[in-house]
């Protein structure tokens, strides 16, 4: 599985050419653009393997899921597919940036893990303590305009955009700038982009993320873990779109005989992604 395409609101970039769009941006331009890999990289559950730098074959780095860790948080739990959109954009992010360096940045405080329920991933950060916040150099993802002080919190979310839209009140603007508001146009545009890419047996997922501000938060260490989930949670609200990220799982080359021999054993697919059967439909048709 790998990561085919981003999408900043409704612009979108093939994930080979996003490097060279990065490099090329006005540095206003480029703060909002590489939101997207920053949260890719901090909502994220799956991590580099031990101290192995890189893989024999292919020489890059060896990622493995990892659906544990010191989180205030008893939704530790993971799919497995969960885990390779995870390790799939891990793998893009740190071809794009330095994943160690970001997570070294933002120190993980609650992780709430993918499951087919909510249908999203939920985690806080905040600032570690050698980190130092410049009004004009903003630690990504962090921009000029957020009002984000010493104390304050990071709140990433990733998920089914039909889930977290709802959840959203504005949208990262790709030409620099402060966000747009999400009204019902900028919406759709949104969609679009995501059924297009359904159309093209794509997996899309919506990556946003809030600036939170809480006395409570700051001093959880004498509350107890639920209390301190629900108001984590009471702040799904207003969260600001930072892109979309489009992956896709390309047919293995023995997939014509596993499904004329196991067609009897493939499962009912949820009808949340009846427009994604029918792609893969049309592909495995093409294959007998």
């Amino acid at each position: 599985m790998h990561v085919e395409n981003l999408a900043i609101f409704d612009l979108s970039f093939e994930s080979r050419d996003f490097e060279s769009v990065l490099s090329n941006a006005e540095p206003e331009v480029k703060a909002n653009l590489s939101q997207v890999i920053s949260i890719g990289v901090i909502c994220n559950a799956a991590t580099f393997k031990g101290d192995a730098p890189t893989t024999e074959k292919s020489g890059e780095k060896s990622i493995v899921g990892n659906a544990t860790g010191n989180y205030i948080s008893g939704y530790l739990t993971c799919s497995s597919h969960a885990m390779r959109l995870d390790m799939a954009i891990l793998r893009l992010c740190d071809t794009l940036t330095s994943a160690e360096t970001i997570r070294n940045t933002w120190i993980n405080v609650f992780r709430k893990s993918f499951n087919s329920k909510t249908k999203y991933m939920l985690q806080l950060s905040k600032l570690s303590s050698e980190s130092r916040l410049d009004d004009e150099s903003p630690i990504s993802p962090l921009a000029s305009w957020d009002d984000f002080k010493l104390g304050t919190f990071l709140l990433t979310v990733k998920g089914a955009p039909e889930v977290l839209l709802d959840y959203c009140s504005h949208v990262l603007d790709p030409t620099g700038g402060p966000p747009v508001e999400l009204g019902l146009a900028e919406r759709q545009r949104i969609t679009q982009v995501q059924e297009k890419w359904s159309s093209q047996g794509q997996r899309v997922l919506l990556l946003a993320r809030r600036v939170i501000t809480d006395e409570y938060l700051s001093t959880y260490s004498d509350r107890q873990p639920e209390d301190f989930a629900n108001v984590v949670e009471g702040y799904m609200r207003d969260l600001i779109i930072v892109g979309l990220v489009g992956l896709i799982d390309p047919l293995k080359p023995d997939i014509k005989q596993t499904v004329r021999y196991n067609w009897f054993k493939i499962p009912n697919l949820n009808p949340d992604h009846s427009l994604l059967a029918f792609v893969a439909a049309q592909a495995f048709v093409s294959l007998l």
